[in-house]
């Protein structure tokens, strides 16, 4: 009795499917696909090799409509921002992100509280106690560092995806959480709000490079809300600027410093 071979095709349909979340234009799709076979048949690729490939030739597909996918949207985005159709500012319409005046936690009332460089409270976290268990050991050292610095003025551990949390929107889809975000004090009231995003040593990726590419973009472009709709007081400018920075943990003893100091 001869065993039953099975012969293995190249299926569009089915590729068509599987790119859909990058092309959701199924005839678009279908196009891209046509495309594709009809070049790797012009190489050499007959029916069979097709149907043998079609796993790699699916995911290369899917690598190339990504960049693809990823390089428009950074154009557009950035089109966007500099039109001013995307704007990174302080809003004085009352529609700006609002900080919570509390926060809730689950941690029990033993629970040990970060201190500072002295052994004391920290001071200068809007939000008290903070919970030694509510961040990593490099979390803890940056929480330190900006409260035992007297330039200053507050600073709040960002928490990602929570109520609480402020989220940045660049042009990949999810958005970037900062792990933390603190007030300087400058001359004659003015100073800075720094956006801190902090990566461990072994993350510089591409992941990395993305964040750092969008965070100094939008510091490049943030700027004040000048508008205000009419019945409402106008507020006062105070002078500050917002500035937005990636820094791996193993840079943080030297950058830090430096990052607080070009704040002021």
């Amino acid at each position: 009795m001869a065993a039953a071979a099975e012969t293995l095709r190249f299926d569009a349909t089915y590729a068509v499917r599987v790119i859909s979340d990058l092309v959701p234009n199924p005839f678009v799709a279908r196009g891209i696909v046509a495309d594709l076979v009809k070049g790797l048949e012009a190489r050499g690729f007959g029916a069979a090799k097709l149907g043998a490939a079609s796993g790699v030739i699916i995911d290369r597909l899917r690598v190339a409509l990504t960049k693809e996918r990823d390089a428009r949207s950074e154009a557009l985005f950035r089109a966007a921002v500099k039109a001013g159709e995307i704007q990174f500012r302080l809003r004085l319409d009352g529609n700006n992100w609002q900080m919570p005046d509390h926060m809730l936690t689950t941690e029990p009332a033993n629970t040990p509280h970060l201190t500072g460089a002295d052994g004391g409270a920290l001071g200068r976290s809007l939000f008290f106690p903070v919970f030694r268990s509510e961040l990593n050991g490099e979390e803890q050292n940056v929480a330190v560092h900006l409260d035992g610095d007297s330039t200053v003025k507050w600073w709040h551990r960002n928490v990602a995806k929570s109520n609480y949390g402020m989220g940045l929107q660049g042009w990949k889809r999810g958005r970037i959480y900062p792990d933390f975000i603190f007030a300087t004090g400058g001359k004659a009231g003015a100073g800075r709000i720094v956006v801190l995003e902090t990566k461990g040593d072994h993350l510089q990726n591409p992941d990395t490079d993305y964040k750092r590419e969008v965070l100094d973009f939008l510091t490049q472009n943030f700027s004040w809300d000048h508008a205000v709709p009419a019945g409402q007081l106008q507020i006062a400018m105070t002078g500050e600027t917002v500035e937005c920075a990636l820094v791996l943990m193993e840079d943080i003893p030297a950058k830090l410093p430096k990052l607080i100091a070009r704040a002021v």
